[in-house]
């Protein structure tokens, strides 16, 4: 898989004004890759709700992944 993606979804604040950060980014897509992209991008939308639950989004966020 091949991802693309602006900073917004590693820059979501949670409550505590915690980033999100690369480094969850980076392990969630390491453990989904082999995953199909509907799923990956469900398990994207569940890790950015639990994250940023009760927050409001500061930023835009574009991602996009395909298989090369």
């Amino acid at each position: 898989m091949c991802y693309l993606g602006t900073d917004g979804l590693p820059d979501q604040n949670d409550q505590k004004r915690k980033r999100l950060g690369e480094a969850a980014l980076l392990y969630l897509m390491q453990q989904y890759h082999t995953y199909p992209p509907d799923k990956q991008a469900q398990a994207i939308i569940s890790l950015l709700e639990h994250h940023a639950a009760d927050t409001l989004q500061r930023d835009d966020i574009l991602w996009l992944g395909w298989r090369c």
